[in-house]
């Protein structure tokens, strides 16, 4: 979501998306302030591209350099990883109405 860092998220701005993709625009959000990614897949999806940095550790990186809006959209995107569905399971999840309770946590960084 490239726009995550200068306006507020909406409902429509993750309707449809996986659970996968809201942590995805997550730590996009990290990336964009040189957060270095601990888990190798995320670190080397980022490092692909010429604007990631990662220049500070995982363990001494601060939300406090977010701004307001990306603080409320990171908490945003958070509150709505539970309703992300992962494509594969969407038959399933609907035909046995079946609700998942994962938090983005299992994908993040």
């Amino acid at each position: 979501l490239p726009n995550s860092s200068d306006k507020l998220l909406t409902n429509s701005d993750v309707s449809g998306l996986s659970k996968a993709d809201i942590q995805t625009a997550i730590n996009e959000i990290y990336a964009r302030h040189g957060y270095t990614f601990t888990n190798p897949s995320v670190l080397a999806k980022f490092k692909q591209y010429d604007w990631y940095k990662p220049t500070v550790a995982a363990d001494r990186f601060s939300d406090s350099v977010f701004s307001v809006t990306e603080k409320k959209n990171v908490d945003f995107l958070k509150s709505n990883c539970n309703t992300g569905i992962d494509y594969a399971f969407s038959y399933i999840l609907l035909h046995f109405n079946i609700r998942l309770h994962r938090t983005c946590d299992a994908y993040w960084m």
